[in-house]
């Protein structure tokens, strides 16, 4: 019987050192180690089957990449969730995205109608907030799809990383799962009326009408600095963590219902 325990590294052809980062960039990305959290080196080493050292080395490979920093006298932290930081990543992100749009062009007629079918499930009753989240992703990939520029790619996917953290520490609305489906069904229907540039406009003002709801969202004491999943259900305490969550990033736990689409403050040029 295998004695190791549940959460160990099993043994495989990939380094131990990459396996590591994996593992714990998964867990500070997903809140399992919440925000403002500082990270017992010995008892992550203990609950993964491995040695402190291996895991003090993942953690130095991370800092500047992961959301965490360290301290010579008080070892790593995982940084807090910021109002700052947060209005920093949608507003990337609206950018980043919207000019992959406009690299990429029109997407196929074929690919409209998918974008519609997937969009058409965030109208579902049932839906969970984990469901909404998923959906909302899968939407963002399927419109990009055909992205022609590997490094904006990859930009937009750092960001999105990043960005989970925030949709972990939120409880996803049913006004926020409605404003989704209105501002993708925009979105569509300007690209089946081959208006590519209104379309990026509207793709970028999608992430954009968020930031202050968050902002907002994120003064509240009982979410700064804390980690809580997808259903608003507060994170436990060290020692008894959750499992990680492997969601993808999506940009509907930023929107509400607010007024109509606007870009940089003023509604998009017909």
């Amino acid at each position: 019987m295998d004695a190791s325990p549940p959460d160990s590294i099993t043994p495989s052809r990939r380094p131990l050192r990459a396996a590591l980062r994996d593992e714990l960039t998964a867990r500070i990305i997903s809140g399992r180690f919440a925000p403002g959290e500082r990270l017992n080196e010995s008892s992550i080493a203990r609950e993964l089957g491995v040695s402190q050292t291996p895991i003090r080395e993942a953690l130095l490979s991370l800092e500047g990449e992961a959301p965490i920093e360290s301290d010579p006298r008080k070892g790593f932290r995982v940084l807090s969730l910021t109002p700052d930081e947060a209005e920093e990543l949608y507003m990337l992100l609206g950018h980043f995205e919207r000019l992959a749009l406009r690299l990429q062009g029109r997407p196929a007629p074929k690919v409209l109608e998918e974008l519609d079918g997937i969009n058409a499930r965030l109208a579902t009753a049932e839906i969970t907030p984990a469901e909404a989240l998923e959906i909302d992703a899968k939407w963002h990939a399927m419109l990009l799809g055909d992205n022609p520029s590997r490094q904006l790619a990859g930009i937009i996917a750092r960001l999105k990383q990043l960005l989970s953290r925030y949709q972990h520490a939120h409880t996803v609305k049913a006004s926020h799962v409605v404003a989704a489906a209105r501002q993708h069904r925009d979105i569509v229907r300007q690209l089946k009326n081959r208006k590519l540039k209104r379309a990026a406009r509207l793709l970028k003002a999608h992430w954009l009408e968020g930031i202050e709801p968050m902002k907002k969202s994120l003064s509240r004491p009982a979410v700064r600095g804390t980690a809580a999943d997808t259903s608003g259900r507060a994170a436990e305490p060290p020692g008894e963590p959750t499992s990680p969550s492997d969601e993808p990033s999506s940009s509907i736990v930023m929107e509400a219902a607010l007024p109509a689409s606007m870009e940089d403050g003023k509604p998009p040029a017909p």
